[in-house]
């Protein structure tokens, strides 16, 4: 069961709780920022940031987020797991 999902697992430590709060804070606020009232602030085809539409560019800038929270919190867990597997004999 060593891969089994330890995200809401209570035997986690303070440390490994924050860090799971963390992501899930970052998560819930990239959700909040695509939906209504935030994201028709920048709804607009005009102005033009990088060739592509704002509109585009803040969905896009949200994607690139979550995804180096995603790359971050499995490397901080490869990290601990190569941790834990150098303690066990």
């Amino acid at each position: 069961m060593r891969n089994a999902p330890r995200f809401f697992s209570r035997s986690l430590t303070g440390g490994q709780s924050r860090v799971y709060r963390t992501a899930t804070a970052v998560f819930v606020a990239i959700f909040l920022a695509l939906v209504w009232p935030v994201y028709p602030i920048f709804a607009g085809i005009r102005p033009m940031f990088l060739g592509i539409p704002l509109s585009l560019f803040y969905v896009v800038a949200l994607v690139g987020l979550s995804f180096f929270t995603v790359l971050t919190l499995y490397l901080w867990e490869e990290r601990g797991r190569e941790e834990s597997d150098e303690v066990e004999p």
